[in-house]
């Protein structure tokens, strides 16, 4: 299981849309992901720092461990050709801060 951090909550969030997240995580990553690959995915509210931050965890659990032990690589590999640009939600075209 991976957790996606600080991604901000959206108006109309269901499975589908969280499904969608991570298979546009894993296409910016170089790591296909259906949504076969998707177990389960389910949210966790955090506490918002300051009243303008409205952040939630996303947990994915995948139906293999490699296919989340090659999107653990590919991140890192990401970052560090990304160094100034690191994967946030701009990236990802997420609505909200990044």
């Amino acid at each position: 299981m991976i957790e996606l951090r600080n991604i901000p909550i959206q108006q109309s969030e269901n499975k589908l849309t969280l499904r969608k997240i991570v298979i546009t995580v894993g296409d910016l990553l170089a790591q296909p992901i259906s949504e076969y690959d998707v177990r389960d995915v389910l949210v966790i509210r955090t506490k918002p720092i300051n009243k303008d931050q409205n952040t939630s965890s996303i947990l994915v659990e995948f139906t293999t461990v490699s296919i989340k032990d090659n999107l653990i690589k590919n991140t890192r590999d990401y970052n560090k050709q990304h160094t100034v640009n690191k994967i946030n939600t701009s990236n990802l075209k997420v609505p909200g801060p990044s």
